[in-house]
């Protein structure tokens, strides 16, 4: 085990809470000493910005406000982040999980190391796009080791910014992406707010929780459902796609980003859509959420604390009725309780 990180406490860290625990895994798969020397190059190297300004690079369409944000975050402290999101995800949605963590940590460690700019400017790789340098950098490393193993990690990395289907690819972007959002948070808390009933759009609001209705994993692992023209949502999820549409938009209303306020943000929220007709008239008007007995067709009940929201114009909500799997598929009923 290449131990030598000296007193580099982020180093430290990322490993004693990620790599340690995972270490049998690691070991196994013959990927422990290739998985240090990803953070021994980060340590090294990785205290460069973890955006680039290239026009070239696809990095680079982030809009200027932002772009000039992430700035400040260095590339180290956002391959951390994105590492364990990644080990996050699986834990929380791989059942068992501990062969699948290796690919995840190297994929999210790697997956900007093209960014750094001895590696950008090095005539090894006649490309502008950081995911490629990271990919053919990251396959060098490996050294012919684990082909399978080795290509489904290098095509994750490589096609991060690009559409797929992959299942590891997918996870890579949305760890990207919960790493960005965090990142923005952090750096929105040290500026003024803007409130968020000075920019809110219902319509965008819409299309943002469209995606998660009838959409489940189980019959507790699901954020929103349809029954009788009703979209019935956890206000966490509320929560989280208005703090999610704060950073993508730049606009921070530091009430969303701040989780000590987070019952007076759904107040907000919800009185915001009540005032455009949005709500449904189960909601009483003080209320942000009401409680709910969900009952099955097979004798199931589950009580959920749920906001009762009136559906959209452009939704068809035959089509969001046809997604039903699983629990969704066998609601009977939904009363207050």
């Amino acid at each position: 085990m290449k131990d030598n990180f000296g007193d580099l406490h982020p180093a430290e860290v990322y490993i004693n809470n990620q790599i340690l625990i995972y270490r049998r895994q690691f070991e196994n798969q013959e990927v422990l000493d290739l998985t240090l020397d990803l953070i021994k190059l980060l340590e090294d190297r990785g205290d460069c910005p973890s955006v680039v300004t290239v026009r070239d690079d696809i990095g680079a369409t982030y809009s200027l406000g932002r772009r000039n944000r992430l700035i400040n975050i260095s590339l180290k402290e956002h391959s951390y982040e994105v590492a364990m999101n990644m080990v996050k995800a699986i834990e929380e949605n791989h059942f068992p999980c501990d062969s699948l963590i290796p690919g995840a940590v190297i994929a999210g460690l790697a997956h900007d190391i093209g960014k750094i700019p001895e590696l950008r400017s090095s005539s090894l790789y006649k490309t502008y796009e950081h995911q490629i340098i990271s990919a053919q950098r990251l396959w060098d490393m490996f050294g012919g080791k684990n082909p399978f193993f080795v290509k489904k990690v290098v095509s994750a990395v490589e096609n991060h910014h690009a559409y797929s289907k992959d299942e590891l690819t997918l996870m890579l972007k949305e760890a990207d992406r919960q790493a960005r959002r965090e990142e923005m948070l952090k750096l929105f808390q040290r500026g003024s707010s803007i409130p968020l009933e000075s920019w809110f759009c219902i319509d965008d609001f819409y299309k943002r929780i469209e995606p998660y209705i009838n959409f489940s994993k189980g019959s507790t692992k699901w954020k929103a459902f349809t029954f009788r023209d009703v979209i019935y949502c956890r206000p966490r999820f509320i929560h989280e796609i208005v703090k999610a549409f704060c950073v993508d938009t730049s606009n921070p209303d530091l009430g969303f980003l701040d989780n000590s306020l987070y019952e007076n943000a759904l107040y907000r929220v919800v009185n915001r859509l009540r005032d455009c007709g949005y709500i449904s008239e189960q909601l009483a008007a003080d209320r942000f959420a009401e409680r709910y007995v969900i009952n099955t067709h097979i004798g199931m009940k589950h009580k959920e604390v749920l906001t009762p929201l009136k559906p959209i114009g452009f939704y068809n909500m035959k089509e969001l009725e046809a997604r039903k799997i699983g629990f969704l598929e066998i609601i009977k009923s939904v009363w207050p309780g």
